[in-house]
């Protein structure tokens, strides 16, 4: 392909390819395929996962941009739902990539040592004392409604016809979920289930909503993504977005994540820094999202009429 194609072809992409969530999502695909050339240790097969990734961000550049030429009913609802795909197949796949870089889990002990620098104590282990059935299940339901609440906070929108909250609700989660995965690949920590064996007691008696998480962590927990806790911080970003459209659902979603830190410390599978870090990351998440999002909207720097968030 000579230099004036390339150039072509990059600039079909550019004018083809008009949503910030397609581009997120293209641009990683390609930052860890490339990645992966001088970093793939341990990785069995790293050739051809990064052939695949480069191949697939080609397959959906070109398929965006047939899209965009010839908008229709199912183009556009495969725009607004195809990244809840991308995030779970990231997720899974990040349980390869996760020892790429750093194979030892470094951030472990320093994750430890400010959790127990801060707190005195390891308040996964302190919370043991109130271990009670019905309190195990509850926080385990409490924990199992995230994965009601990261689709549907998509889809729901999308149903009844708020398509703009929905593109938003997308963005701000692949946005999130992007820096994340890159964050865990730079700072890989062990989780208290795993690093904490000798420190605590895990015996926890609980009914149907236990039982569902641990059968639904035994197939998708990363050792080495730990911290921050994504749970929480996606939470947190979908609650803060929530908020600007819809106030008392928002301060609802906002109750139900603080209470789901909890649980993910009570149910041992973040250390509390980790839910705190999260919190903390969210929100600097979201303002950058409303910032990308709104130069996105108004390029030439105009200030829309209301608050543009989608």
């Amino acid at each position: 392909m000579t230099k004036n194609r390339f150039i072509s072809r990059l600039g079909k992409y550019s004018d083809g390819i008009h949503s910030l969530t397609d581009r997120v999502i293209l641009a990683y695909l390609l930052l860890i395929g490339l990645l992966l050339i001088p970093f793939h240790q341990g990785i069995q097969y790293w050739p051809w996962i990064s052939l695949t990734h480069c191949m697939l961000a080609w397959g959906l550049a070109e398929s965006l941009c047939i899209m965009n030429r010839r908008p229709n009913r199912w183009s556009e609802s495969f725009q607004l739902l195809y990244p809840l795909i991308f995030v779970f197949v990231s997720w899974m796949e990040l349980k390869v990539l996760i020892t790429m870089i750093f194979p030892d889990y470094y951030g472990t002990l320093i994750v430890q040592q400010l959790e127990h620098g801060i707190f005195n104590t390891y308040p996964t282990a302190w919370m043991e004392r109130w271990y009670t059935p019905w309190l195990t299940e509850s926080m385990h339901a409490f924990y199992s409604f995230y994965y009601l609440l990261l689709p549907g906070s998509v889809i729901v929108p999308f149903l009844i016809g708020e398509k703009k909250t929905a593109r938003t609700m997308a963005f701000i989660i692949t946005l999130n979920h992007v820096l994340f995965i890159l964050l865990f690949l730079l700072f890989p920590v062990e989780g208290p289930k795993t690093a904490l064996h000798a420190a605590q007691d895990f015996r926890q008696d609980g009914l149907f909503f236990m039982h569902l998480i641990h059968s639904i962590q035994r197939g998708a927990s990363i050792k080495g993504a730990a911290f921050p806790s994504l749970h929480v911080a996606e939470s947190f970003c979908i609650s803060w977005v929530m908020l600007k459209k819809h106030k008392k659902t928002g301060l609802f979603l906002i109750l139900f994540s603080c209470i789901m830190s909890v649980a993910t410390v009570y149910c041992q599978y973040h250390y509390a820094v980790d839910t705190l870090a999260a919190l903390l990351f969210s929100l600097p998440v979201c303002i950058l999202g409303r910032h990308l999002l709104n130069n996105h909207n108004n390029p030439n720097g105009m200030r829309p009429k209301t608050e543009n968030f989608s």
